[in-house]
């Protein structure tokens, strides 16, 4: 579907690890900009880069987990 985006399990099903999951992540947002620059509606101001993807989804009432996060996620999954 159009504007519908996925990374890590829901893309490719329950395999990988997190390095597997961030490599999924970078081309889930590669395709989000590329989409986004696609628009036909010029007159909306395209804000680049994390902090305007940030904004956006959150404009939209979308839930995501960015890299501080992503971070705790981490530590915590990987403390022994």
């Amino acid at each position: 579907s159009d504007n519908l985006y996925v990374s890590g399990w829901l893309k490719r099903g329950p395999s990988g690890i997190i390095g597997t999951n961030i490599a999924d992540a970078k081309d889930t947002v590669f395709s989000i900009l590329h989409d986004l620059e696609q628009e036909s509606d010029m007159s909306r101001k395209i804000v680049k880069g994390r902090n305007g993807l940030g904004g956006l989804l959150m404009e939209r009432g979308v839930r995501y987990v960015d890299w501080a996060s992503y971070q705790r996620i981490d530590a915590a999954e990987t403390d022994p």
